[in-house]
């Protein structure tokens, strides 16, 4: 797909800002209750032996907890807050060029506890990291002014084992610009893209996905490559285990990664969508979004994935974040006007998947970007204004 010269630095900023995703379900300190629970307790008493009678006593009480979405407590932080991941009382952001760890023990005034700029003149950095043992992986893009193309991109490796000094302790140069990451085992995989001008346009020339092994945290090493001519790039993929998922020109894509030297295409799915950024793995079930509607499809069988439903939210979707029966989803509804773009309404949707259902919605001061769920808490990142933290259900 072709772009004018004239927009293209606003676009390619555009999509590496809202491209990247943490897509394999992230381990949460508890599950969230389910909407309701039905507990039922039977009681057998036996009489004397002469009576033989045997009387049975059942007894059954519903405890529902019903959603109730409201805001629990917040944190301005100066910059930009596309995304969020928790673990425990800590919650991690990036703001502009830096990476930030806040102290969420107390829902009502979170606290920064540390920061670390990224060391990218230039540059800045991407959406969605990653978060596994102690240490995250924050991808970034320096872009040339003079050229209008990526300059540099990659991904820098912080120790945060220490939550009140975390430190950059290594990195990877990635090919052309990176879409998108998905953290599996000890294994990293980046989606790329390299585009080049032609008469004025610019084109994708090569997409496709890198796998670095993060074992030596100060140097990740390549260790396998997936080559594509897609026309529109590869916007996501989701790792699971020796598994990748791709989205690239309108096809779902699976993809066997045991062989680091010989990748295989195992199954692929059609779907009449044109793109997506963003791609969530959970239970042998695959979210798809794309606009305001969310795809899900059934992965169980690799070779043949097959659509299993979807649900539809009221403005476009940003993240989504998926506990046991309910999806979690940010929205957005825009006003565009030439190159500008103005948020009408933004939240936080939470939709029951049996049902197909919403059970619980909150509007939200700012633009909903990312979104992560723990027990009773989701936390969504809310772009300009940064941290805000929703109470799902009164207890």
């Amino acid at each position: 797909m072709r772009h004018k010269l004239r927009l293209l630095n606003l676009v390619l900023i555009v999509v590496f800002i809202f491209s990247f995703t943490a897509c394999t379900a992230p381990k949460t300190a508890a599950e969230t209750t389910t909407a309701e629970t039905t507990i039922t307790k039977t009681t057998t008493t036996a009489t004397t032996a002469e009576a033989k009678e045997t009387a049975t006593e059942t007894t059954q009480a519903e405890v529902k907890k019903e959603f109730s979405l409201s805001l629990a407590g917040n944190l301005y932080i100066s910059g930009y807050i596309p995304t969020v991941w928790v673990e425990g009382d800590d919650a991690y952001l990036t703001s502009g060029d830096s990476f930030k760890i806040v102290d969420v023990s107390d829902k009502e005034n979170p606290k920064i506890l540390a920061s670390v700029g990224m060391d990218i003149a230039g540059g800045y950095i991407g959406n969605d990291f990653c978060v596994e043992d102690n240490y995250a992986y924050i991808p970034y893009q320096v872009w040339d002014q003079k050229t209008n193309t990526t300059k540099e991109s990659g991904f820098k490796v912080i120790d945060i084992g220490d939550k009140e000094n975390p430190k950059i302790v290594g990195g990877y140069v990635a090919k052309g610009q990176i879409n998108n990451m998905s953290i599996a085992d000890k294994y990293i995989y980046v989606a790329f893209q390299v585009t080049e001008i032609k008469d004025n346009y610019y084109q994708v020339s090569e997409s496709g996905f890198q796998t670095v092994d993060i074992t030596d945290k100060e140097k990740p090493s390549l260790v396998g490559e997936y080559s594509s001519k897609a026309q529109n790039g590869i916007g996501a993929v989701c790792a699971d285990g020796n598994i990748v998922y791709i989205f690239e020109d309108s096809y779902l894509k699976i993809i066997d990664v045991t062989n680091k030297d010989n990748f295989t295409e195992k199954g692929k799915l059609y779907l009449p969508i044109f793109s997506s950024n963003t791609l969530y793995f959970k239970d042998n079930y695959l979210y798809v979004p794309s606009a305001n509607a969310l795809e899900i499809i059934d992965v169980s069988d690799k070779e043949k994935p097959t659509l299993a439903g979807g649900v539809f939210s009221k403005g476009n979707i940003y993240k989504i974040f998926v506990l046991e029966d309910s999806v979690y989803i940010t929205y957005s509804i825009y006003l565009y006007s030439q190159n500008n773009r103005e948020v009408v309404e933004s939240g936080l949707q939470l939709m029951d998947l049996k049902s197909s259902k919403l059970v619980g919605e909150i509007k939200i001061n700012g633009e909903a970007m990312g979104v992560f769920v723990s027990g009773n808490y989701a936390y969504v990142a809310t772009g300009p204004t940064g941290l805000q933290i929703i109470k799902l259900f009164n207890e």
